[in-house]
């Protein structure tokens, strides 16, 4: 058993002049005898060779695959497939072709995952094991053997060739099969060997941060108070250098089991309105104990969460392990945390309830967060699921929209709709970079005299308009005050939009600045981008016709102002009946605006529901 529950230690250094693992002439992969000739047991051999040549490789990805075995195994087990398939997660440190999963680029074109100058998915963990397992499932219905089925899979095609070659009852590895099989058996046998002594210096925990678009790795060590050594290992799909906005990509951190509450919070931290966040944000309340009941318990991580028991979940744990730290059954550890037995997936770095949870929450209200679950929220305030339903008047399999208000300790009266409160945007936390590519065009070497200013665009979703405004003192000396330039641009330098690209992106990629690419294009950050869509990315200045007429007054400080003037917000209340259509009709919008404003992810709407409306 590959995942164990490790102590404190250093790392073993035993593997120096180890003797290699035994290899059979018979080796049991997922539960289907595999017959290695000499032939093959020279080249298993000569895997473990290597292996062993980097013990400090051997120790890395133990860990790394202790870390992701909480994620992984849920997955393995919802797809039907036996847990052998683990050895083939990790990339192999001497082929760097390969990405997760053993996956080439031939490899992950066929399987449409993204591989550009900015990510490549194949060493993305979520999304590569997402495709592949899909892969593997589909195989197996044809194939009706699991070794098979992993054979045929790292042939990288899909014709028959392999089954009828390998005989599913006697299956005799060759020179026909892929090179990374040896790889793949040496990894098991020396896995399954050296996890027994394994001891890491350090047990790191695997938090996904879910909100990363926009940002830099740098930026979400620094909002997460962790290093960027812990954020950066398992996130070599990314490329550049920031984290691209077309599609959520999550985030693996390593922390430690004492980071992991306080990286949680500093994660899931709501709404920038000190009037939403402060009740919120001091839950749940967490307390660390130490028990000293036994020795079997001496290394388990106790809480007080929300006045009641708890225990936090490490790398290895499950139901029946938790429960035998709380020194409760299987079904009351179930039952104070709302889970069920098809539904008890155990979290690592989650603190768990030992005691049933209070009826009513220590606040009246939650607003709920962007993909936040009633689950998440009881056990956020340590209240019971059933409660949270009845006062809410919702099932089980409800999803709660965001800014949704949650009733913790009363149940909302029948006559009074739900409420939603309008979330502020995201704030992507953006470090500054310099151009990788910088662009040279002499648009950037004006003259200072001369400055031409594009006339201000207003965009129809913006919020706020900026309006300046001069403030001036006169003094006596008269001096040329300004110029007005009209400049008749005859060339220009465009770009075509490919997929992945952001407004960031491309302004590094010309070297020029994001401001300029709004201005030129007529564009905000509200407006996304559209693959093909032809942007302006530099004016060329050599062939512009200037006519400068000089503008003399007296002297002046000049103090610019900014002045917002910002549209008015119409929050509209959905009756029986009515539909986005009518709702745009009576408001006189369009309903993609309701639907962008409000972020719906459908055209259904509740009776009640409050909709934003900007005029």
């Amino acid at each position: 058993m590959l995942c164990l529950v490790t102590l404190l230690a250093q790392p073993s250094t035993h593997l120096q002049g180890q003797s290699l693992p035994d290899i059979p002439s018979d080796i049991n992969l997922a539960g289907t005898p595999i017959h290695v000739t000499q032939q093959g047991r020279l080249l298993i051999q000569q895997e473990m060779q290597i292996l062993y040549a980097h013990p400090a490789t051997i120790h890395h990805d133990i860990s790394v695959l202790q870390q992701l075995t909480p994620i992984l195994k849920p997955l393995l087990d919802k797809a039907n497939l036996p847990d052998d398939f683990r050895f083939v997660v990790l990339p192999f440190a001497e082929v760097d072709s390969v990405g997760f999963w053993a996956l080439s680029k031939l490899h992950g074109r066929r399987l449409n995952l993204r591989m550009d100058s900015y990510v490549d998915e194949r060493f993305h963990f979520a999304i590569s094991t997402e495709v592949v397992l899909n892969e593997l499932v589909r195989l197996q219905e044809t194939q009706k053997n699991y070794a098979l089925t992993l054979l045929k899979y790292l042939q990288e095609n899909t014709d028959s060739r392999l089954s009828q070659l390998t005989d599913p009852i006697y299956i005799l590895l060759g020179t026909q099969n892929s090179p990374l099989i040896w790889k793949i058996l040496a990894r098991k046998l020396v896995f399954e060997q050296e996890v027994l002594n394994y001891r890491p210096s350090v047990n790191y925990i695997l938090y996904t941060y879910p909100n990363g678009e926009g940002q830099t790795l740098n930026a979400i060590a620094e909002r997460l108070q962790i290093t960027e050594d812990q954020v950066r290992p398992l996130n070599r799909w990314l490329k550049t250098t920031y984290i691209p906005t077309n599609k959520e990509y999550s985030i693996l951190v390593q922390v430690t089991s004492e980071e992991f509450s306080r990286v949680q919070l500093l994660a899931t931290s709501e709404s920038r309105n000190d009037k939403l966040r402060q009740p919120s944000s001091a839950f749940p309340v967490l307390v660390k104990v130490k028990d000293k009941s036994d020795k079997l318990r001496s290394d388990v991580v106790f809480y007080t969460i929300n006045e009641r028991h708890g225990v936090q979940a490490q790398n290895c744990d499950n139901i029946i392990t938790l429960a035998f730290y709380g020194n409760i059954t299987v079904g009351n550890f179930l039952k104070y945390n709302d889970l069920s037995v098809d539904n008890s997936a155990i979290r690592p770095g989650e603190v768990y309830y030992l005691q049933t949870k209070a009826k009513r929450g220590k606040i009246p209200f939650h607003v709920t967060q962007k993909n936040q679950t009633l689950l998440e929220i009881s056990n956020r305030y340590g209240i019971r699921l059933k409660s949270l339903l009845k006062y809410n008047h919702m099932t089980a399999t409800q999803k709660l929209q965001p800014g949704r208000i949650v009733w913790l300790q009363t149940k909302r009266p029948t006559s009074q709709p739900i409420e939603y409160i309008q979330l502020p945007p995201e704030e992507p936390i953006i470090a500054r970079a310099k151009p990788l590519m910088p662009y040279q065009d002499s648009l950037q070497k004006q003259p200072d005299e001369i400055k031409i200013l594009p006339k201000p665009s207003i965009v129809k979703d913006s919020l706020v308009i900026a309006d300046d405004r001069l403030q001036t003192v006169d003094d006596d000396t008269l001096i040329l005050l300004d110029v007005a330039p009209t400049a008749v641009p005859v060339t220009t330098k465009q770009h075509v939009v490919t997929p992945g690209q952001t407004y960031y992106a491309i302004s590094r990629l010309y070297g020029v600045t994001v401001n300029q690419l709004y201005d030129w294009n007529k564009l905000s950050e509200r407006i996304p981008l559209r693959i093909g869509q032809r942007l302006i990315v530099g004016v060329s200045t050599q062939q512009q016709v200037i006519v400068s007429k000089p503008i003399y007054k007296r002297k002046t400080i000049v103090k610019r102002q900014l002045t917002p003037l910002t549209r008015n917000a119409i929050f509209y209340t959905v009756h029986t009946g009515e539909t986005l259509y009518r709702i745009a009709l009576l408001n006189k919008v369009q309903v993609k605006d309701l639907v962008r404003w409000n972020d719906l992810k459908k055209y259904v709407i509740e009776v009640g529901q409050i909709l934003l409306i900007w005029k």
